[in-house]
């Protein structure tokens, strides 16, 4: 893509996705709180050079992304890694960083993008959390979750694969 074409989209959807990454942190969130373009461009090589294992994948109810226990799996998962939220518009806006998962706002909606995926990624690449988002041929709104792994690093020593099923 063009730099012309990037800034075309950036002034697009910049205040789209301010208010996106403001719906998943629960606090407001300016330009200034983003990354620049070169550092979007360096995670985004180093992701795709980077070979993940899926260590779980699994189907909840969209509103059950609430309950203590997926927070909890997810607190266990990133332990106290500061990380990233990458959508579409990450791209060509910049990424936004959070301090933990207890700083992600659960109650977000569920047309919170139109793509309806938000992927949560360590800083260092290394482990990352895809949720996708869609409605079932029954039209319950669900959120499909996979959990990958860098094939460089081991599972945290406080479990197993098994212990990040969720039940």
């Amino acid at each position: 893509m063009s730099r012309r074409n990037r800034k075309i989209e950036y002034l697009r959807d910049i205040n789209a996705y301010l208010h996106e990454l403001e719906l998943i942190s629960g606090s407001k969130v300016i330009k200034d709180d983003l990354s620049s373009l070169g550092e979007v461009e360096q995670l985004r090589k180093k992701s795709t050079h980077t070979t993940y294992i899926q260590t779980d994948s699994y189907v909840i109810l969209f509103t059950e992304k609430k309950s203590q226990k997926y927070i909890l799996r997810l607190e266990r998962f990133f332990g106290s890694d500061k990380f990233l939220v990458w959508t579409s518009k990450t791209n060509y806006c910049g990424i936004f960083y959070l301090e933990g998962i207890n700083c992600v706002d659960f109650s977000f909606p569920f047309d919170i993008n139109d793509e309806g995926i938000v992927v949560f990624l360590n800083k260092d690449v290394q482990k990352k959390v895809i949720s996708d988002f869609s409605t079932t041929a029954s039209g319950e709104q669900v959120l499909e979750i996979e959990l990958l792994y860098s094939n460089i690093i081991a599972l945290p020593q406080t479990g197993t694969v098994a212990d990040f099923k969720f039940k």
